[in-house]
């Protein structure tokens, strides 16, 4: 069997197209290429873009030269779009993408997507990982009400994602302006306290 429709329209220079959608949407445009993108083009944009607008606390990198890991729990739906990733650079540093086959595997990442339906091992990870600078990314519709930082979540056929802005805090992690501006917020109670505070652009 020949490969389907929509893996044929993956080429080398569609994942620019969709980062390039991604970053219009700070001026309220939406590019054809957006649209016309896979689901998991366009969360794999997501997540490239997340280690661009989000700063770790120093003592996350040891060394400047370090790169930023980003782990997929499930990485078999995405197809060459990771290894494209794995060529970027982000905030001057080289990103690594390495698959997680149980919930310890995050603690090395920088960045770690639960694309996995086992709510147990969702929040065995996110307890694993809780107050350590990993930037959780998830899909669940209880993510972030379990201690995520990001859910993904679709409206119609359009991938919008959430932040609960108190889980980055505790995370030690600030994120941009920019993107809390797109994202859905999470509140609940007290938990966005004043403490939080967006990274400057």
């Amino acid at each position: 069997m020949g490969p389907s429709p929509r893996s044929r329209r993956w080429l080398p220079w569609t994942f620019g197209c969709v980062l390039c959608a991604f970053l219009a949407c700070f001026s309220g445009r939406v590019s054809a290429q957006a649209l016309n993108a896979s689901e998991h083009e366009l969360k794999a944009a997501f997540l490239y873009n997340f280690a661009k607008f989000v700063e770790w606390p120093a003592d996350a990198a040891e060394t400047a030269g370090l790169p930023l890991v980003l782990g997929i729990f499930d990485p078999s739906p995405f197809g060459p779009v990771l290894a494209t990733i794995g060529g970027k650079t982000a905030q001057g540093r080289g990103i690594v993408v390495k698959a997680c086959s149980k919930p310890a595997d995050a603690t090395a990442c920088h960045i770690v997507f639960l694309n996995v339906s086992d709510e147990a091992q969702i929040r065995e990870t996110l307890a694993l990982v809780r107050e350590t600078s990993v930037l959780t990314v998830g899909e669940a519709d209880q993510f972030t009400v379990w201690g995520g930082i990001v859910r993904f979540y679709a409206v119609g056929k359009r991938l919008r994602f959430e932040i609960n802005v108190a889980a980055a805090e505790l995370a030690g992690l600030r994120i941009s302006s920019k993107l809390l501006k797109l994202a859905k917020i999470f509140r609940r109670g007290t938990e966005t306290g004043p403490g939080f505070k967006a990274k400057s652009d």
